[in-house]
């Protein structure tokens, strides 16, 4: 009778934990051929094998798990125990039940077997769980694509319930003062008791702590422990070492250390490019090391720990190192370098050559690796997942590779600034250190900031954004952040402090913005864009000299006013008016933006039509009648697209209407720039 495919799929995502472990097994016994208890492992792991095989009908795989059965009785017999020899033979017939595995079901299987055949890639994934299946030891196996569905259902009702609180203690506030904000009018009785609305505020606060107590347990469904990942490079070194000649201890420390799951899956390939490139290139052979005054034996350390909202994970060698001459001469060779930049160039700085695309120190490829051959694959990919690689190395003595990554990719923990009145997200990952200093103190430095004895210029958040800065409050925040090897210290209006986010991607209309790396929502909906250090760091030398903080800004930009009842609109249109380099104010519905008309001056409105409350055309009407406000420009942004709404809208006093269907930058940036230049209320910019 036909083996139905849910039980084949259980059993083989079963075989290749069972081979993963066997493998292990094998490697301890070639280390410690007395070891009973491991020996005793192998032979029940090979075993299970055996009969589950057997059970869904691979009669040739449970016979050649019975041959390795036979082979692991056979040579535990023999006098001397395991031998390298012994152990490679019965590593090959692992491989070989693997070989069998890849043509069960059409599906292509990861191998473990010689380095040749593992040179493009890492060694075998960490076991993948069918879904809703029991495992051992009282788990449950659960897909990664169910829990990534729960996870976007936890990240959605967070955002949510975040909003519900921001607004309901916005409505407490207001019941308290007895006005309403919206319309500064008196609000009319509540039904109910102030004491039954206390309880229900109870109620929801209680609501507001199983939410984040559910987003932490399902955070915590999705973290792994390292050991499966690293403990699998065990058999890489093994082989590589014995087929380049050399002679390798791998020491793993930090094997509990978790990760998300989908981090996992992410640096694996990384992992394996750094660990073949310290046993080909870093790692001298053994009679080298002897002349060197080294132990014949290389070390390779593989270390993983944590750290405050990120997890690090290090590839350390004790062998040549790398050498910093080589490298600037091989980078002029290529033209990636000047000779006068080769001779500015400091030795951390040079190393980060090697991530360059196809460089390498080597004079010609192997398959295996060589110094920089992968290394521009292993940066892409780590800052693909939103983290950094760090190198470290001194000739002669130890090369150490150190990826910072996030602990999860679902959430990002973020430091919440403000430049003006505009929020910003930086990743703390990122952040070394923050401070609120007096703004004298940093402009009588000239705009500089000592980082232990290393003065580096302050810049200025604001200006790189495209917004120009406000006059400087009596004290401002300084936010340090390091990549690679890079300090990077800018300057900021207010610290807010951190918070978890749920970072969601760019939409079209902002692709291929600079410096952002996507968006977020604060509790009252504000969106949040968050930065993109990666870009910082690419363009920092050029944005010291352009934005460093300076203690009195430069003329005051034109300020335009945003109204729409749209979040997306509205950030949208602010973030392309600060890159034309006009400051902005911005406002929900009419009424609201009328009282920061009346509060702070304004250089250009431009509003939605159809809003809450006070509409677009009641605002134009107002501004038009207001003996103070009747020059200021009015743009009208909106759906309402009929000749009709056109000419009702230039009635009310709208200068220029544009459609949102139709929507065109350049339309929109010649118009707000051609309505500023008349001067009714600008201060100098065009």
């Amino acid at each position: 009778m036909p083996v139905e495919r849910r039980y084949l799929q259980i059993f083989l995502e079963e075989a290749e934990d069972l081979l993963q472990r066997l493998d292990q097994r094998l490697l301890r016994l070639e280390e410690h051929p007395e070891d009973a208890e491991a020996l005793r492992s192998a032979m029940r792991l090979a075993h299970t094998l055996k009969g589950s095989a057997r059970m869904v009908g691979l009669v040739d795989v449970s016979q050649a798990a019975h041959t390795l059965e036979n082979l692991l009785r056979a040579e535990s017999e023999k006098k001397g125990g395991f031998s390298s020899e012994s152990v490679g033979a019965l590593l090959r017939a692992t491989d070989g039940i693997r070989t069998r595995l890849a043509g069960v079901g059409g599906r292509q299987r990861p191998s473990a077997g010689p380095p040749e055949e593992r040179a493009a890639g890492p060694p075998g994934d960490p076991p993948r769980e069918p879904r809703g299946e029991p495992g051992p030891g009282g788990r449950i196996r659960v897909s990664a694509d169910r829990l990534d569905a729960l996870q976007t259902l936890v990240d959605d009702l967070v955002i949510q319930e975040a909003r519900i609180m921001d607004q309901l203690e916005r409505f407490w506030r207001q019941m308290r003062t007895g006005r309403d904000r919206a319309s500064d009018a008196p609000m009319r009785a509540w039904p109910f008791s102030e004491r039954r609305f206390e309880q229900f505020l109870e109620e929801a606060s209680r609501l507001d702590q199983l939410v984040g107590q559910l987003q932490h347990q399902v955070l915590e469904l999705r973290m792994v422990p390292l050991g499966d990942l690293l403990e699998g490079f065990r058999r890489t070194v093994r082989d590589l070492a014995r087929e380049l000649g050399k002679e390798v201890d791998l020491v793993i420390d930090g094997k509990l250390t978790e990760v998300d799951r989908r981090l996992l899956d992410g640096i694996q390939a990384p992992v394996a490019h750094l660990v073949r490139n310290a046993v080909d290139h870093g790692i001298e052979p053994p009679d080298e090391r002897e002349r060197l005054g080294k132990p014949r034996r290389g070390r390779l350390v593989l270390r993983a720990y944590h750290r405050p909202g990120a997890v690090v994970l290090e590839v350390e060698d004790d062998g040549r190192g790398l050498d910093p001459a080589l490298i600037r001469q091989r980078a002029l060779e290529k033209g990636l370098i000047g000779p006068d930049e080769a001779e500015d160039l400091g030795d951390e700085e040079t190393f980060y050559l090697l991530c360059e695309p196809g460089f390498s120190t080597r004079e010609s490829a192997d398959q295996v690796s060589g110094r920089g051959v992968g290394l521009d694959v292993v940066k892409v990919r780590v800052e693909k997942l939103k983290g950094s690689l760090a190198i470290q190395s001194e000739k002669g003595r130890f090369s150490r590779f150190r990826m910072l990554l996030p602990l999860s990719l679902s959430t990002l923990s973020v430091l919440v600034v403000w430049t003006g009145e505009t929020p910003c997200a930086v990743p703390s990952l990122f952040v070394e250190g923050c401070h609120i200093v007096p703004s004298a103190e940093v402009a009588q430095r000239g705009g500089l900031w000592n980082l232990g004895g290393r003065v580096v210029p302050v810049v200025s958040l604001a200006r790189i954004l495209g917004a120009h800065p406000r006059e400087p409050a009596d004290r401002v925040g300084v936010v340090v952040l390091t990549f690679r090897n890079r300090k990077m210290v800018l300057q900021v209006d207010r610290l807010e402090g951190e918070r978890e986010i749920v970072l969601k991607p760019l939409g079209e209309h902002l692709r291929g913005v600079p410096f952002l790396l996507g968006v977020s929502f604060l509790p009252t909906g504000e969106a949040l864009p968050v930065l993109n250090v990666v870009d910082l760091y690419g363009r920092w030398s050029e944005l010291e000299a352009l934005y460093r903080f300076e203690a009195s800004p430069p003329k005051r930009a034109a300020r335009v006013l945003v109204v729409d009842d749209s979040v997306t609109t509205r950030h949208m249109e602010e973030n392309l008016l600060r890159h034309l380099g006009f400051s902005t104010l911005s406002a929900a519905n009419g009424m609201e933006a009328w009282r920061i008309l009346r509060q702070q001056p304004v250089d250009l409105v431009v509003t939605d039509l159809e809003m809450p409350g006070m509409d677009g055309l009641e605002l134009s009407r107002r501004i038009r009648n207001d003996p103070d406000l009747s020059d200021l420009p009015v743009i009208v942004v909106s759906n309402r697209s009929s000749p009709e709404d056109q000419e009702a809208a230039r009635q009310a006093g709208a200068d220029v209407c544009l459609r949102k269907d139709r929507f065109r930058q350049r339309e929109f940036a010649e118009a707000v720039r051609a309505l500023c230049a008349r001067g009714r209320h600008a201060e100098g910019v065009s």
